[in-house]
């Protein structure tokens, strides 16, 4: 019985050690020179963060911060919407 309480208990924390948390994110703490903000993919770890760039950026008004994703009237919406999935997947 000790034993498979062992066993379990090993395969849990494996398990919660390998969750990882993925969102895309509008980074608005750097703002770019052209006043666009840089699209982030930002991971999450044991509540550590890391912010890797998807190398494209966009203004504030085409960006829906509350569904983070471009809104509907970004004229590159579709481009941003395949990078995204490509990168995340």
């Amino acid at each position: 019985m000790v034993e498979n309480a062992l066993c379990v208990s090993r395969c849990v924390s494996s398990f919660i050690m390998l969750t990882i948390s993925v969102e895309v994110i509008c980074y608005k703490v750097r703002p770019l020179r052209d006043n666009t903000y840089p699209l982030m993919l930002r991971l999450t770890q044991h509540r550590k963060r890391k912010y890797i760039s998807l190398g494209v950026s966009v203004k504030e008004k085409d960006w829906d911060f509350k569904k983070n994703q471009p809104k509907k009237s970004c004229p590159d919406r579709e481009a941003i919407v395949k990078l995204i999935s490509d990168k995340v997947s």
